[in-house]
């Protein structure tokens, strides 16, 4: 035993000499992301990190990370992110009073406009009124290089196409916005999705 104990701490010492990080400095920096949420306790939030192939996010791989899901409680959910994979993530949302539906809603993070006229920068409040008649958005986030975020989330009840007719679905959206990358879907013309009574979702994945 003894033997050993010397032979490691040798071998610590040659690491530590060496310059090598120790498995406590070598953790990746990781970002704790609050999302705070108006209407929907009991909704399930969730994260996913997929990117379209021509996307120009950063780093690149891995090109798919599912993300753990959680319900709202007292108005919240948490997730923490490896910080250099923020950027792309989306965030779902499915709400117990939601109808049949065939998609997932996404949360829209920001707005390329909400005129029609000129670009919603982030940090723009956006209403309820403002929300349904938005006709352009982005689910993908910018992400952020900070240990810790905020993401201020509402969510209202619409009518949306189900399964088997009109069904309640959630609209939710960022307000204020947070900074956002142009979707790498449909085609991978990066630009803007088109919302419809200012929602969008997915079947699988939303690209970014």
């Amino acid at each position: 035993m003894k033997i050993r104990t010397v032979v490691v701490g040798s071998l610590l010492a040659l690491v530590a000499v060496a310059g090598y990080p120790s498995a406590a400095t070598a953790a990746a920096p990781k970002t704790t992301i609050k999302i705070f949420v108006s209407g929907c306790e009991g909704c399930t939030i969730g994260w996913q990190r997929a990117l379209a192939s021509d996307t120009t996010v950063a780093p690149g791989k891995p090109n798919f990370l599912a993300g753990e899901q959680s319900k709202v409680s007292g108005g919240q959910v948490t997730f923490t992110i490896p910080t250099k994979l923020t950027q792309g993530v989306s965030f779902t949302i499915t709400a117990p009073w939601e109808g049949d539906l065939d998609y997932v809603t996404n949360i829209v993070l920001g707005s390329d406009s909400l005129t029609g006229l000129s670009a919603a920068p982030a940090g723009t409040k956006v209403s309820t009124s403002q929300a349904k008649q938005r006709q352009e958005g982005s689910p993908c986030w910018q992400g952020t290089t900070k240990a810790k975020a905020v993401i201020n989330v509402s969510v209202a009840k619409i009518s949306a196409a189900g399964v088997d007719g009109k069904a309640k679905a959630p609209l939710a959206w960022a307000s204020p916005t947070v900074a956002t990358i142009l979707p790498g879907a449909n085609g991978g013309d990066s630009s803007p999705v088109s919302l419809t009574n200012g929602t969008t979702g997915n079947q699988e994945a939303f690209y970014c």
